[in-house]
């Protein structure tokens, strides 16, 4: 859900999408809340994966991040540095998973469920 309201937002910075103020403030809200239940819950004992994973949190939030630039910067970075720490934690999967404190999904060998989807953090 917050790759899909990060996107209106994106869509709304570039003029291809017009909302009202009342509309643009909801969709902040719940990119917002998004974002906190992400960082809040997001460190749990999920493994790597993009889909239900640490790695798929670090997008997301990166993600939100990237697209709130123009309109809240100070929201911005504050997503972009949690984004970060959860990438550089997701990169650590292997040493967790050894330490017991990550589950990998059965599908383990899939992009989206499995250690596939990881890559090391790349910062720019």
């Amino acid at each position: 859900m917050v790759l899909l309201i990060a996107r209106v937002f994106e869509l709304w910075n570039t003029n291809e999408l017009d909302l009202t103020s009342e509309r643009l403030s909801s969709y902040r809200i719940a990119l917002e809340r998004g974002c906190k239940c992400i960082w809040d819950r997001g460190l749990l004992v999920k493994g790597p994966s993009l889909c239900h994973g640490t790695s798929g949190n670090a997008y997301a939030l990166l993600h939100a991040s990237r697209s709130l630039s123009l309109s809240d910067t100070v929201l911005s970075e504050e997503l972009r540095s949690k984004g970060i720490a959860m990438a550089v934690y997701a990169a650590r999967w292997r040493q967790l998973e050894k330490e017991g404190l990550i589950v990998r999904a059965e599908a383990s060998s899939s992009l989206l469920c499995g250690a596939s989807g990881v890559r090391e953090p790349t910062l720019r």
